[in-house]
């Protein structure tokens, strides 16, 4: 199976990225079992990083019970859980991409699949369709134990979205997906509804009265995100009596248009509109 690591993305959190390296090294050469772990001090001098992302990192491998921390003593390398490998399930984490808004998600994926002695099968589209299509076809025919999906939104993947949940993959979707497959698989999400209409009503509550929504965009007007935030705005304009205004530029994806022709059609519908404020989709 063509995917890569987790440990292999740069973009990673580092202390993630830390304590896939000393848990790479444990059983090995200066790091065998019953030994001391250098110290603190002594790891972020090694990895050129704060002690704090080092005790993060030390966390992780503690929750693992892959080392303990003993007082006056240091920390030692624990013995593996003697679980045999045809035991550990195969994980696929496939990420759209990796920011520091969706840090703490993966850190708790990392934190209970470790926990759970699974294996992470890690791979990010960089948030384009084609690397998608690419990698779920892999995981089709790979049939790995279970699937997180943190997808591009893209309804081009629907089907091959519902063809892994046929092959009775275990499959639960992230934050961005379309409501075809929603209706159908399991799904986690941040309140875009509601946290659009509070938004929307705080706006309001600041006395505009002419407020536009915007969003640029390369997903699709279906998209989860997009469908409920919009949703949420238009919710709170109807409710307070007030004209709505919306430009969703979604044209990202036609090799005519780029994202420097934004500018020139977000003024030229601020000019036509005329809003005392905006609510955009997204950063």
């Amino acid at each position: 199976m063509d995917i890569k690591p987790f440990s292999d993305y740069e973009l990673l959190p580092a202390y993630m990225r830390v304590a896939d390296d000393l848990r790479s090294k444990f059983g090995k050469s200066g790091y065998e079992v019953g030994q001391l772990l250098p110290s603190e001090h002594d790891l972020s001098k090694a990895y050129n990083l704060s002690r704090g992302t080092i005790r993060k990192a030390l966390d992780i491998l503690a929750e693992e019970n892959l080392i303990s921390r003993q007082p006056g003593r240091g920390t030692i390398i624990l013995p593996p859980e003697l679980k045999s490998i045809e035991e550990r399930r195969n994980i696929a984490v496939v990420w759209s991409i990796v920011q520091w808004v969706s840090a703490e998600m993966l850190e708790s994926i990392e934190k209970t699949l470790s926990e759970a002695s699974c294996n992470i099968l890690f791979s990010t589209t960089r948030h384009t369709p084609e690397i998608e299509t690419e990698i779920l076809e892999r995981l089709l025919h790979s049939n790995p134990d279970g699937l997180i999906l943190y997808g591009t939104g893209s309804n081009k993947n629907d089907r091959l979205i519902t063809q892994i949940a046929e092959a009775n993959i275990p499959l639960v979707l992230l934050q961005t997906f379309t409501k075809s497959v929603a209706n159908n698989l399991s799904w986690v999400t941040s309140e875009n509804f509601k946290g659009a209409l509070e938004m929307t009503q705080y706006l309001i509550d600041l006395r505009h009265e002419r407020i536009a929504y915007v969003a640029l965009t390369s997903d699709n007007s279906d998209t989860t995100s997009l469908r409920q935030r919009l949703m949420g705005y238009s919710k709170a304009i109807q409710d307070a009596g007030l004209e709505s205004a919306v430009l969703i530029e979604d044209k990202l994806e036609t090799e005519s248009y780029n994202e420097s022709m934004f500018a020139d059609t977000l003024f030229d519908f601020i000019r036509t509109q005329q809003p005392t404020a905006i609510f955009f989709h997204n950063d």
